[in-house]
């Protein structure tokens, strides 16, 4: 069986943003030809600060076909090595719990993934302990994450959003249904096969419904990030904090950049100075209709309360179930309701 071209791994190897990263040795990496259980491995192609990401070749018994798979392996760079015969070691005594905390995630999100079945969420197949840590099984999948087609074609139409969008927001609502956030939405962690569906990757930062209200690490992607989520309190965090993100996705399709950090402008907020978001309804109304940016930009309200709360909520805006001028005055955001009421009957595809 000839090499896949192209692959998916939710571990990417290219950051979205300048960010603190440790990347592993050489050495740490398992090397090609290494036989795990039944998987024999190909190459790295994924590496993250708690994660190998692996293309292994695995043989049905009792035949010669092959197929690939994706491997995912807890490997927190910061935490660990790998001693000679591959397996991993706890750096020092005083880290094991830390490590340990960090592999009940692992097992955590793998067993989550493996009761998901949804399309647009990233599918494990199985899990299993070796070499002292943890293994995902994802099916390999040919394609590209938007974070590489938007490189390669710079900004999206509204037709393509819409089609990358609502099988998104599908995966999300079933998730969220399951009392989880994903808390890590950004272009390198949607995946779009070759059939054009999205697929939502790496639920590293996700966190549970039994989790919900605990304390956890601050996870931010500049840009996608809204501004509750820098905060180790979890409790304000919702599906409004996943909207947020989404909509920074988006703004990055349209504009090319990501949206100005919410640190920042929460900085000028506090200093009674403007906001320095600035709304798609003024920088990109000549491409797209006001119904869709409007609702992109009502996703990316600063204040968690003053953005759609959920999912079905969000999608209405886009859709025209819920006239964009109501949602426009519920946040107070002028420039929304001036443009819808400038349209005839608050249609504004035209």
């Amino acid at each position: 069986m000839n090499k896949p071209g192209s692959t998916f791994c939710d571990a990417p190897t290219v950051p979205e943003m300048q960010q603190t990263r440790i990347d592993p040795e050489l050495s740490d990496v398992l090397s090609v030809g290494y036989k795990l259980r039944a998987y024999k491995l190909n190459q790295v192609v994924g590496q993250s600060q708690m994660n190998l990401s692996y293309l292994a070749q695995t043989s049905a018994k009792g035949s010669g076909d092959s197929s690939y798979v994706i491997l995912k392996e807890y490997f927190p760079c910061s935490l660990v090595k790998r001693n000679s015969a591959g397996e991993v070691e706890v750096l020092a005594a005083n880290k094991r719990v830390q490590f340990e905390t960090g592999k009940q995630h692992f097992l955590r999100e793998a067993c989550f993934l493996m009761a998901i079945d949804h399309s647009s969420i990233v599918d494990v197949d199985t899990v299993f302990s070796a070499n002292g840590s943890v293994y995902m099984v994802m099916p390999y999948e040919e394609g590209e994450s938007l974070f590489q087609k938007l490189n390669r074609v710079g900004k999206m139409n509204q037709e393509d959003l819409l089609e990358l969008l609502f099988p998104i927001t599908e995966g999300l609502e079933l998730i969220h249904d399951q009392g989880c956030l994903h808390r890590d939405l950004k272009p390198s962690n949607i995946f779009i096969r070759e059939s054009g569906l999205p697929m939502l990757l790496d639920f590293g930062s996700a966190i549970f419904k039994e989790q919900r209200n605990e304390n956890c690490t601050p996870m931010i992607s500049q840009g996608y990030t809204p501004i509750e989520q820098y905060s180790t309190n979890t409790s304000d965090q919702g599906f409004w904090t996943d909207i947020y993100a989404l909509a920074a996705v988006l703004y990055k399709s349209i504009i090319g950049v990501p949206p100005v950090d919410a640190v920042e402008r929460g900085q000028r907020i506090l200093k009674d100075l403007e906001d320095p978001y600035q709304p798609l309804m003024t920088s990109a109304s000549g491409d797209y209709s006001l119904r869709f940016l409007s609702a992109i930009d009502h996703g990316l309200c600063f204040r968690a309360e003053d953005r759609p709360q959920n999912i079905a909520e969000w999608c209405a805006e886009f859709d025209g179930t819920v006239p964009v001028w109501l949602a426009a005055e519920s946040v107070r955001k002028d420039l929304l309701a001036q443009a819808a009421r400038r349209a005839v009957d608050f249609d504004l595809y035209s």
